[in-house]
């Protein structure tokens, strides 16, 4: 399956409303969908806010493949590059402070990386890709029609 959207906080929204409907109807685990439904926000969001910021004027074209064990995943932009820094510092909570300071954001990677795999990065020709796979527990295909 593949969708473009506008890089926006409101086609996010949509996109994941879509997103939703269509693992539903691919039969995943309600635990690997909600597994799938928070890396994908969380990445689709990153797009938004930190490859697009405020002119929020690009697309976005997310791909999915899904097969017995995994949930495939592509996403391509071409907002601002990914930082190194980034990709690279991936911290606990407890790496960054004591619990009882925690800053309200800044996560997201954390989360992303574990609860997916196989994460790789880069830019070609102005643009940014991003390929992940979310582990799924069991999937049988779609539900048969009758």
């Amino acid at each position: 399956m593949r969708l473009n959207f506008l890089a926006s906080a409101e086609e996010v929204r949509h996109a994941m409303t879509l997103l939703h409907a269509l693992v539903t109807d691919w039969g995943l685990a309600d635990a690997d969908a909600d597994t799938a439904e928070i890396v994908l926000g969380e990445v689709l969001n990153n797009v938004v806010e930190h490859g697009y910021g405020a002119c929020n004027s690009g697309e976005i074209s997310l791909d999915l493949h899904c097969n017995t064990n995994t949930l495939e995943c592509r996403i391509s932009d071409v907002g601002a590059r990914m930082s190194e820094a980034v990709l690279t510092r991936v911290k606990k909570p407890t790496d960054i402070c004591p619990r009882k300071n925690l800053p309200e954001g800044g996560f997201g990677w954390m989360l992303i990386h574990r609860l997916a795999r196989d994460i790789c990065y880069c830019r070609i020709a102005g643009r940014n890709h991003l390929t992940f796979s979310v582990p799924l527990t069991a999937w049988h295909g779609p539900p048969r029609m009758s």
